[in-house]
């Protein structure tokens, strides 16, 4: 038994001392034997300490040890499954391909269910990101590129082509008479009918697409190896019944032609749409890289212009001139302005007398209508009548030539001058279920007899929907307006077909 002895006592030299004793007795309590042990007590306490600091030694050993452990568990059960899912969204970041691509499971149940989490969560942003792409970049009527991504392919390929010194066609399409079709037909035939061109003109685009890459050795082409991506022909739908082409890496403008020419000569197949033979042309317009413009927006405007001028001419194609800007840039500006002629009253009527012969007088009048600008002058209807068709106009212009021509009628009429006005009907408006019940009112408005009023319509505008344009007309017969066939002979109609008309004369 250690302790720490009452026993202290001062040694010869002043040091502390620690004492201990140990007695030994008999049954009878005799002594039997002592111990007395004495240790200084400076060593003591050294060796205590020391034993002390080894102690704390081991303790701190065993503690980092401990502490390494933990580390290491929380880095692998922890630590690196954020890092990865941290990883993973940077590269998203950097390329959105990469989403939807799994993150690793380990960790703990936790970080485990986490990490699982996360991964569906980007294989539905995945889903998401590709269905909104489909959406933003394709048209969901034909599954065609539409215009943002043609527009972007297009400025891609300028880049691509100024580098390599190639040279590229842009076309644009437009489909004549559609809007007649939808009219007529109904849009359900309509969307039908862009489904099946569609169709038509990728299968004549992949196939023309080495034909058209012309060299420029005695006008002799050759199929060259084409590089998928950008260096493939694209064919995009910009809206309504406009198309665009896209042909890369020609050699000159020969190959653009012979890809025109195909798509012309395959656009006069009929479609069969519910048991309707439907056929319907088109017109093209062309520019060329660099020669019509080094920019997108450039050759896109020059091949629209070049449309134009097609459908002008009544071509099936023109490619891009110089000589045509000034022309197109008028006709832009006039489309502009029609809205507000209307309105404003710039659109005036001048009246050809038709003489009767026999009688030797004027029996009757046809209303010619002109734009009077205030800066250009006169213009004459050819210029902006398929103006105002193109933006749909031409049903308040024609509802304003009818409501000018009957007012002329009245101020006559109280004149004591008795004459019929003729006023020609444009095709579109000849399909309008409405404009019998519109000439009525019309009439009954300014207290006219039917009589008064003479409709011309053209040979070909009842050819396009004869069964509705022979009821259309009939309704108007029936109100004892007269009926006049413009431009005999010079459509397709038959006269079997001609002696069905309600029509009074024939011009």
């Amino acid at each position: 038994l250690a302790y720490r002895s009452p026993d202290w006592h001062v040694g010869d030299e002043g040091k502390d001392y620690i004492s201990a004793s140990f007695r030994l007795k008999s049954d009878t309590g005799q002594p039997l034997a002592e111990v007395i042990l004495q240790h200084e007590l400076s060593l003591f306490n050294q060796r205590l300490t020391a034993s002390r600091n080894q102690l704390m030694l081991l303790t701190g050993v065993v503690t980092l040890i401990m502490l390494g452990l933990m580390l290491w568990v929380l880095h692998s059960s922890t630590v690196n499954p954020i890092r990865q899912i941290i990883s993973q969204l940077n590269k998203v970041r950097n390329d959105r391909h990469q989403l939807g691509k799994p993150v690793g499971l380990s960790g703990n149940a936790e970080l485990r269910e986490l990490v699982q989490v996360f991964n569906e969560m980007s294989q539905e942003l995945a889903k998401s990101y590709d269905k909104y792409e489909t959406l933003a970049f394709t048209d969901t009527l034909t599954n065609l590129p539409n215009r943002t991504l043609f527009l972007d392919r297009l400025s891609q390929i300028v880049l691509l082509s100024q580098r390599k010194g190639e040279k590229f066609g842009v076309m644009l399409l437009d489909l004549d008479g559609f809007k007649d079709i939808n009219d007529t037909l109904g849009h359900h035939i309509g969307d039908e009918l862009l489904k099946q061109i569609a169709e038509r003109l990728q299968r004549i685009i992949r196939a023309s697409s080495t034909i058209a890459r012309v060299v420029d050795n005695n006008a002799v082409s050759k199929a060259e190896n084409i590089t998928p991506g950008l260096e493939e022909s694209t064919i995009a739908r910009l809206g309504g019944d406009e198309f665009a082409i896209l042909l890369p890496n020609l050699a000159s403008i020969e190959g653009a032609v012979s890809v025109v020419k195909r798509i012309t000569e395959v656009l006069e197949e009929s479609v069969l749409i519910d048991d309707n033979a439907i056929v319907v042309a088109g017109t093209l317009g062309v520019s060329m890289f660099p020669e019509h413009g080094e920019n997108a927006e450039t050759l896109l405007r020059r091949a629209d212009v070049a449309l134009y001028v097609a459908k002008h001419l009544k071509n099936d194609f023109s490619v891009y001139d110089p000589v045509y800007d000034n022309n197109s840039v008028k006709q832009l500006a006039l489309k502009a302005e029609l809205r507000s002629a209307i309105d404003e009253g710039q659109m005036v009527l001048f009246y050809q007398p038709k003489l009767d012969l026999a009688r030797g007088c004027v029996d009757s009048v046809e209303a010619l209508i002109r734009w009077q600008h205030p800066e250009r002058g006169m213009i004459p209807p050819d210029q902006f009548i398929p103006l105002s068709e193109q933006r749909g106009l031409i049903g308040p212009l024609t509802d304003w030539v009818i409501q000018r021509a009957l007012r002329q009628h009245k101020e006559w009429q109280q004149q004591g001058v008795i004459v019929q006005i003729a006023v020609n009907l444009s095709s579109r408006i000849l399909y309008d279920l409405s404009l019998p019940n519109k000439i009525g009112d019309y009439l009954a408005e300014l207290q006219l007899p039917p009589s008064a009023l003479s409709l011309e319509i053209t040979e070909e505008a009842t050819m396009i929907d004869p069964e509705r344009a022979l009821t259309i007309l009939n309704d108007l017969r029936s109100m004892d307006v007269s009926l006049s066939i413009d431009d005999f002979g010079t459509g397709h109609s038959s006269l079997s077909y001609l002696k069905r008309l309600p029509v009074d004369e024939i011009k």
